[in-house]
């Protein structure tokens, strides 16, 4: 499994950010292997129109590599914030020499697709109560769910 969320590393939990920091890079290994099995053209058609959860999730930001490395740095960035100590993956840069650019989109999420990363969030706050964490702190779960369903609110 390979976390991407689509909310500001801010307002995610130590766990999240944690898991989505280690797991992000793996997409750019994904995608070289991809072309190299299947070549360029076959490996972009079988990339999903739009966002999802569960089977194609991954799939879907193979041609978004230019979200996918911003994500990664705003991450480190908020690592760095909350004054963590994690090993940098800096690497990643290297890949867009040995990468086809048509791999190297942007991306800006739909309010649709961030309500849907919004309700994964939200599913896995609810599944373990007082156990997520923000800056080192046990979070109050209503009050950081209620801020969650706030960001879909604000991006109207």
């Amino acid at each position: 499994m390979t976390r991407i969320n689509l909310i500001a590393p801010k307002d995610l939990t130590d766990q999240h950010l944690f898991a989505e920091f280690r797991e992000i890079t793996r997409i750019f290994k994904l995608v070289q292997s991809a072309v190299a099995k299947h070549g360029i053209s076959d490996t972009l058609k079988k990339i999903p129109s739009s966002y999802r959860l569960g089977a194609g999730h991954v799939l879907f930001f193979y041609d978004k590599l230019g979200f996918i490395e911003k994500r990664y740095f705003a991450l480190k960035e908020e690592l760095i914030a909350r004054d963590y100590q994690f090993t940098p993956k800096d690497s990643i840069v290297g890949f867009r020499q040995s990468i086809d650019s048509r791999f190297y989109q942007d991306y800006t999420p739909t309010k649709a697709d961030l309500t849907l990363s919004i309700e994964r969030l939200l599913e896995k706050i609810a599944a373990k109560p007082q156990w997520y964490r923000k800056q080192g702190n046990v979070i109050d779960d209503t009050v950081y769910q209620e801020g969650l369903k706030n960001l879909i609110t604000d991006c109207n």
